[in-house]
């Protein structure tokens, strides 16, 4: 009925002349008619209490005017239908009549304060006056408003009538003059009605953005509309400052409900008062006297508005707050209990167990209820005693915020209450939900991952999402360990791939990192849309999550372009003083795996923040940083190392396996002096043996092979106790590893293993997620990754290292497994299986002659195990397919294969070479073709010390290796003969006579070799004497087998006796 009495008051003052509507305000004559009922109502009550004379009623035209009773010109029946400008005049001649006789109830009215208000003692603050009827219609006015320039005329029209009423000389000129009129109920709803009513900020720029877009026809109109909407947003910001200090000036007499709605105003304005204005009326809300009256909604509403101003409250007023909380608990609503804990969580306060516990109950019981109603009505329904599905979200991420494992059955109901709501539930709630839960570590029941998953799925595929919520969601399901199907994993790519452009820093990294975590690659497409989004927003990263998705990209094997990457590290050195523990391993830890190697700035400021942080390192972060600078190539200072080794021995609980073995593999790696015996720091070496030991039993058997090879490289020899724990524990370890079913996993991750060999477990994720493996068979996984070329070539490398005897029983494991893991070996895993077991054969042969001398028992295993070693190095199961992965190698290598065919076109043109010219010619084209191939690929799979080696492997076995083997190997050596030293070249020139290979030397081949000999730069020194010794009796082996030309014979001579000229030797 007031709306419509406005309504028609509108329609007929469009109607009056200027002079009458100048002369008849509309929004005061409203408002004074519902006064003028107001007080005809407590008029009775009143006289009887005051013994006053009672004030005459109404006329029935103010009854109308109030819109009591029915009158033509608002809308009621008309009896006569008379022209329209008689019933404007009528109605103008009511409406004149109404005025006058409201505006003497109400001078009536206000005689009658004046009189009560002198027979009182003291006389009242400025903010306790009473309300009279009138400010109780302004209130109701301000809350139907449709705009905040209404809700300012309604204002200025009281604050004109009130100036009148109490007879004040001088009308409200001002915005200033206009507030002090109000009281603070009025100034409530008017700030929450300026709250309500503002233009959203998002909106007027979208607005301003569309119409530039668009591009408007008249730039000067365009221009008019900009400059109209910023006087408005002058005169709102205006009109909120003014009104929240008139608050100020009235916090005596403000109540719970009104300071908190006035918080909750200023929360939800676009720019609110000043934090020290918002942090006065705060205190005044927490004082006791106000609090004492405060219910829950009220305390909530105060504590959920800090919380999103973002002030900062002091402890004492929110522990009075939650103390006044806590009695209202008991009979407290949803969505306040939801609102108070959201608030307390977003304010990092955690209030004490007793009232988590009294929350705690109150919601279970509102939970309870609201499921019981639930069943009844047969669905969510809506009530005011049920979550609402925001309420559900901030119950759960408060409790994840405030570290709070609330009890089972709790979780019980808000599983059973959040399943009804999930259909009906935002994306910020829906994965809220999921996040909150993996913050808690609490897996929901299967059947609701199934239900959020098809919601989430559903909200993804309708682009509702916006980036947090991606990210959220599959940060959740990584923590929480599920692996969604296909379809969803397509739905979350395309919606997280729709939101790069407006991602924020954080949400951007938890992206990939998600991605990584969940063993999807993005394509192509998607990546560059990040890496353009990423490189946007640099400068504005943070150091967890810069590091966070340099982590991610080592995860996913992307290296970014060299722009790109060169920006990335620029920004981490920009930022470093700023990099945690955690924050520096993982960043080195993802260089080092892209290979991206920074320069020496960036690496001594990496030291220097390293060694503040050294402090606050645990074992995996101080392992992945030595793992990653060994990786890198860079060696730091020592006196640096032995600061975080330090730090490593006084950690507690000590170092775990995989963190041990990282880190005395980059210590082997750089095998410093210093740590060895006779070194400055050769006492934190033991210590770490000494505590591996113990570890030893729990080791995986790609762990103790790094242990293993790791003390042979570093000469670290075992003593007997350590020895023994080692093959009791890697024996056992073998044999399962053999006696597993291999299957397609092997092949299918071998390129990951050997990549992430510091990380087994992301290669056993890899394995079954290729192999799509049954729970079951994750063991079986993890034990057929275990035979890795690369460990198996470790335990034989480093046993023969060390010249350890091994038991028989483990020596045979360890010829079986090498036999297995030998067509997928590299040419350098070759090398070190064959030097292993040629160095063993060679300890195990003297200690067999020296069993003689030895005690009885002892003789018998050492000739046990010699006999093993003897018997099975000449078996054709283990160097047969060792010649045939070797040949396979060198065929690969495009160099190789280049020069091979040189020889053979040499071979089928041409017979032996004898004439000086040919080999001259033929040396000529071999470096022409050498010179072409290494413009051509920078780095050779097949390197110099590996061909002499394995040369050197089969003339040490005195094997028969296969021509064909032969014949790459004598081309292997012709592509790498320019980098082989003094000591490689003799092997190799041993290695031929002793195969008896003179008769396959392709043309000129000698003659290259002794060409190069005779230009190495060698100092004089014992292993040189060695080598041209060594290559002596080769050649003469070689002329005893008429294999050596006159001519070569001639350089040789002439390169000997140069050589032992120049270094005095004979």
């Amino acid at each position: 009925m007031h709306q419509q009495s406005i309504r028609s008051g509108s329609s007929a003052s469009s109607l009056m002349l200027p002079c009458q509507a100048a002369r008849v305000r509309l929004p005061w004559q409203q408002h004074r008619s519902h006064a003028a009922a107001a007080v005809c109502a407590r008029e009775p009550a009143e006289a009887s209490r005051q013994g006053g004379q009672q004030l005459p009623p109404l006329s029935s035209s103010a009854a109308a005017g109030s819109g009591i009773g029915r009158q033509p010109w608002l809308g009621g029946e008309q009896q006569v239908q008379l022209p329209k400008h008689q019933r404007l005049q009528q109605q103008l001649a009511q409406m004149q009549e109404l005025q006058l006789e409201l505006m003497q109830s109400l001078h009536q009215f206000d005689d009658r304060q004046q009189q009560q208000q002198q027979r009182q003692p003291a006389a009242l603050p400025v903010g306790a006056r009473a309300y009279d009827a009138a400010a109780a219609a302004l209130s109701t006015q301000l809350k139907s408003a449709g705009s905040w320039q209404l809700a300012l005329q309604l204002v200025q029209s009281y604050a004109q009538t009130a100036a009148a009423a109490q007879q004040q000389q001088q009308q409200p000129q001002t915005l200033v003059d206009a507030m002090k009129q109000l009281n603070p109920q009025h100034l409530s709803c008017f700030l929450s009605t300026l709250a309500r009513l503002q233009l959203p900020a998002a909106a007027a720029a979208a607005a301003g953005a569309a119409t530039t877009r668009r591009g408007t026809p008249h730039k000067h109109q365009h221009q008019q509309q900009q400059q109209q909407q910023q006087e408005e947003a002058e005169q709102f910001t205006q009109l909120v400052q003014s009104a929240f200090s008139e608050v100020l000036q009235q916090l005596p007499a403000l109540q719970p409900r009104e300071a908190s709605s006035i918080l909750w105003a200023a929360c939800k304005l676009h720019q609110p008062p000043a934090a020290p204005q918002l942090k006065q009326l705060l205190a005044a809300m927490a004082q006791p006297a106000l609090l004492a009256t405060a219910n829950a909604q009220d305390v909530s509403m105060a504590l959920y508005a800090a919380a999103v101003l973002g002030l900062q409250v002091p402890e004492q007023q929110l522990e009075a707050m939650l103390a006044a909380a806590a009695a209202a608990i008991p009979s407290a609503a949803p969505q306040a209990l939801a609102n108070t804990l959201w608030a307390v969580a977003t304010l990092q306060y955690r209030p004490s167990e007793a009232w988590l516990a009294l929350l705690e109950e109150r919601c279970c019981g509102l939970l309870q209820h609201q499921q019981q109603a639930s069943q009844q009505r047969g669905n969510s329904g809506a009530s005011s005693a049920a979550f609402s599905c925001k309420g559900l979200h901030q119950l759960l991420w408060s409790m994840a915020k405030l570290q709070w494992m609330p009890e089972q059955h709790f979780l019980e109901l808000f599983w059973a209450a959040s399943a009804a709501q999930l259909p009906h539930m935002t994306p910020h709630a829906t994965s809220g939900i999921l996040w909150a839960a993996a913050s808690l570590e609490v897996t929901p029941p299967a059947p609701w991952l199934q239900a959020w998953l098809a919601t989430m799925q559903q909200q993804l595929l309708q682009r509702r999402c916006n980036d947090q919520d991606v990210s959220n969601a599959l940060w959740a399901l990584v923590k929480l360990g599920v692996r969604p199907n296909d379809a969803w994993l397509a739905a979350a790519m395309d919606g997280s791939g729709a939101v790069l452009d407006g991602a924020g820093s954080q949400e951007l990294s938890l992206l990939l990192w998600s991605w990584a975590k969940l063993g999807v690659r993005p394509q192509q497409a998607w990546m560059q849309g990040w890496l353009q989004a990423m490189g946007q927003r640099m400068g504005s990263y943070c150091a967890p999550a810069l590091a966070s998705s340099a982590y991610a990209l080592a995860l996913l094997r992307f290296r970014p372009p060299r722009a790109w990457c060169e920006q990335l590290v620029g920004e981490s050195q920009r930022q470093m003083a700023a990099f945690g523990a955690q924050e520096l391993a993982c960043l080195t830890w993802a260089l080092a795996v892209l290979r991206l190697r920074p320069d020496r700035a960036w690496l001594e400021d990496f030291q220097s923040q390293a060694l503040s942080e050294s402090g606050s390192f645990n074992g995996q972060e101080l392992s992945l940083i030595c793992w990653a600078l060994a990786r890198l190539g860079h060696r730091p200072p020592v006196a640096w190392l032995a600061a975080l080794l330090h730090d490593g021995l006084e950690l507690q609980g000590g170092l775990a396996g995989q963190s041990l073995v990282l880190l005395v593999q980059a210590l082997a790696r750089w095998d410093l002096p210093q740590l060895k015996e006779g070194g400055k720091y050769r006492v934190l070496l033991p210590r770490y043996w000494a505590a591996s030991q113990q570890l030893l039993p729990r080791c995986s058997l790609y762990q103790l092979s790094v242990l293993w090879w790791a003390r042979a490289r570093l000469g670290c020899m075992p003593g007997s106790a350590w020895g023994e724990a080692f093959w009791a524990a890697a024996t056992p370890a073998l044999a399962a590893a053999l006696h597993a079913a291999p299957g397609g996993v092997y092949g299918a991750t071998r390129a990951a293993a050997e990549l992430n060999m510091h990380s087994p477990q992301l290669v056993v994720g890899a394995a079954e997620q290729h192999a799509q493996l049954a729970p079951s068979g994750v063991r079986a996984a993890r034990d057929a990754l275990s035979l890795s070329p690369a460990i198996v070539g470790r335990l034989i490398w480093a046993t023969g290292k060390m010249s350890r005897h091994v038991p028989a029983a483990t020596f045979g494991l360890m010829l079986q497994a090498a036999q297995r893991v030998v067509p997928q070996c590299s040419f350098e895993g070759l090398t070190a299986m064959g030097l292993g077991l040629a160095r063993m054969r060679r300890v195990a042969a003297a200690a067999a002659a020296a069993g003689r001398h030895a005690a009885a028992t002892s003789v018998q295993g050492q000739q046990q195990g010699a006999g093993c070693v003897a018997s099975t190095c000449q078996q054709a199961e283990l160097w047969g397919p060792w010649f045939a992965r070797s040949l396979q190698l060198l065929q690969q290598d495009p160099k190789v294969a280049a020069q091979l065919r040189l020889h053979q076109q040499h071979s089928q043109d041409r017979g032996d070479v004898h004439s000086g010219g040919g080999t001259a010619s033929t040396v000529h084209l071999q470096g022409a073709a050498e010179q072409q191939q290494q413009q051509q690929q920078q780095r050779a799979s097949i390197h110099s010390v590996d061909i002499s080696l394995q040369l050197y492997i089969a003339a040490h076995f005195q094997l028969a290796p296969p021509a064909a083997w032969s014949r790459a190997m004598l081309a292997a050596t012709s592509v790498t003969l320019q980098g082989m030293s003094l000591e490689q070249l003799s092997w190799v020139v041993w290695a031929v006579a002793r195969l008896r290979l003179g008769p396959q030397l392709p043309p000129g081949w000698l003659a290259a070799v002794l060409v190069r000999i005779s230009h190495v730069p060698v100092r004089p020194s014992g292993a040189a004497a060695a080598a041209m010794s060594r290559l002596g009796k080769s050649m003469w082996r070689l002329s005893c087998a008429e294999c050596v030309q006159p001519q070569e014979r001639q350089l040789w001579l002439l390169t000997a006796r140069r050589w032992s000229t120049a270094h005095g030797m004979v």
